[in-house]
């Protein structure tokens, strides 16, 4: 059952060196009978961790059927077999300490999925991962001590990217948003003191003399029932104060730098975003009271995690007479965005053009792409019409050859072949020609119908082709389903990636707290808006498990 491996302290206590009595001193029939002995008791702690006995009992038997035959050959034949049996009882030994270890690893996991679970994130992923690992033990455990130290290895990195997770929201629910709110209550009672009219310091005040009340009181709340309602009402009195602080003070310019610097130190210290790149202008240039409003409306589990890490103002992220926003795989970088926009449309309720706030939307847009990231949403099977019915092209080639096969599907050829059609389609999408028709097309309504294609080509991010439509972003091709797009259309940049299609839906549905699509895949549903969880989902501010 154990493979060979250098002998090993037992996990019971200390083995004198050789595995026993030193059958030099003692009996070597009896150094022997105690090492199997000890080789038994090893493989039943396998058992004990699911191995089949079966394996253990064969490999003892084979050991001491050696006996006889070295007991006639004399004390180096019993010596040989001793050595044979503590090599196999200290890899026994070995392996059993490495699956007990594995096992409380993947406890741990389960613990820290639970945590997840709470703060608003599916886990299915994550528990499936662990019960593949779980699967795959006994196997691990045939290839002996090396296989199972690589498993081990394996197991421990999957559980602490779990954790590193887990903590980070637990952070954001308990003394990392206490932290926030004393952050922003120490701003306000900054401002407060700059302020020498009377009549509006007054009930300032005594505002910031309740909010010390709940800070307090907060920090002391031990149920976790009642601690969660205690630190949204704290949280939102934080804000409210440090607005109407700002709004009194006699330098305006100086509390505005406040209010940026209180907001930069919250989102650090609740959701562990940073702000990168040169801080003072990302402070300047984007509403950090904004972005924290916005990532405090979503779960928890949304917003703190691996994959969320800096909030960085981009001078270039323009588009038009606007700033956008790009997710570059560590966190958001956003350009000077402000004002609202009517260009989401909520595809069940396809004829309201709701208004919206450009930098909250944009903020949901790069949040949603982050979940993405970390949860690999879209690796699922996006030709499904639940993922929006994609299909991605090794490159421009690839695509024309597409185009060809179906025009060819309702044309004729003409007498050209498929590679020439194919060329004459690259051509024009790329547009280093005008039409041109290949030569070997001789057939003029073969080259009429040809020619009326090729100008569709031409257009081919509006046309139809056979229900599909094209896109092409940051250097790659795509195609989706068309009747997915006319089901679940938020805006018509959706459509130029999945990671975009998903990134949209998710912003639009949260953001206006409503319910996706039906046809929506419900693996992506799990991280959309939910009004069957009161729109968050719990742990989410003010649901179960926060």
């Amino acid at each position: 059952m154990a493979n060979n491996a250098a002998p090993l302290p037992s996990a019971s206590g200390p083995t004198p060196a050789g595995g026993g009595a030193n059958p030099t001193e003692a009996d070597p029939a009896q150094a022997i009978e105690q090492a199997l002995s000890e080789l038994q008791q090893a493989n039943q702690r396998l058992v004990t961790h699911g191995l089949p006995a079966k394996a253990g009992e064969e490999q003892v038997a084979k050991l001491r059927g050696r006996e006889p035959t070295a007991a006639k050959a004399g004390a180096k034949a019993q010596q040989a077999l001793l050595k044979d049996i503590e090599t196999a009882r200290d890899a026994a030994r070995k392996e059993a300490d490495l699956l007990t270890e594995i096992t409380a690893i993947l406890a741990d996991a389960d613990a820290q999925a639970a945590q997840l679970q709470a703060d608003g994130l599916p886990v299915g992923q994550v528990t499936d991962t662990i019960a593949g690992l779980r699967k795959r033990m006994a196997a691990a455990a045939s290839g002996g001590v090396a296989a199972l130290t690589k498993f081990r290895g394996a197991a421990a990195q999957m559980r602490d990217r779990i954790k590193g997770d887990a903590d980070k929201q637990r952070t954001a629910q308990t003394g990392g948003a206490v932290d926030a709110i004393k952050d922003l209550r120490d701003t306000a009672s900054d401002q407060i003191d700059q302020i020498t009219d009377g009549t509006a310091k007054d009930p300032l005040v005594k505002d910031l003399a309740a909010l010390n009340k709940m800070i307090d009181a907060l920090q002391q709340q031990k149920d976790p029932a009642k601690f969660a309602p205690a630190r949204d009402a704290a949280d939102a009195a934080a804000r409210a104060l440090l607005k109407q602080t700002a709004a009194a003070s006699p330098d305006k310019k100086k509390a505005k730098t406040a209010l940026r610097g209180a907001y930069q130190k919250a989102l650090k210290e609740r959701y562990g975003i940073d702000l990168g790149g040169n801080k003072d202008q990302t402070a300047e240039h984007i509403d950090l009271e904004q972005v924290y409003e916005t990532l405090e409306s979503m779960p928890v589990g949304h917003v703190a995690h691996k994959k969320m890490k800096n909030i960085t103002y981009t001078a270039r992220l323009r588009s038009g007479n606007h700033g956008i926003g790009m997710y570059n795989g560590a966190g958001m970088e956003l350009g000077e965005i402000e004002g609202d926009t009517d260009g989401y449309r909520d595809p069940t309720h396809p004829k309201e053009k709701p208004q919206v706030p450009r930098l909250a939307i944009t903020v949901l847009h790069e949040l949603g792409h982050s979940v993405d990231g970390r949860w690999g949403i879209m690796d699922g099977d996006i030709s499904k019409d639940g993922y929006g019915g994609w299909r991605s092209f090794s490159g421009l080639e690839a695509v024309a050859q597409e185009l060809a096969a179906v025009y060819l599907n309702g044309g004729q050829a003409g007498g050209a072949d498929t590679d020439a059609l194919v060329k004459a389609i690259v051509a024009v999408i790329n547009k280093r020609t005008d039409i041109e028709v290949p030569e070997d097309m001789q057939d003029p309504a073969a080259r009429k119908k040809f020619e009326a294609f090729l100008h569709r080509c031409g257009n081919i991010m509006s046309e139809d082709f056979n229900g599909r439509g094209f896109s092409f972003s940051n250097g790659h091709w795509h195609s989706y389903s068309r009747t997915v797009r006319a089901k679940t259309q938020v805006t018509n940049y959706q459509w130029s990636a999945p990671g975009e299609w998903f990134a949209e839906l998710y912003a639009m549905t949260w953001y206006l707290k409503r319910d996706p699509p039906s046809d929506i895949d419900p693996k992506v549903k799990l991280y959309l808006y939910s009004s069957k969880t009161g729109g968050a989902g719990p742990g989410a501010p003010g649901q179960p498990g926060a």
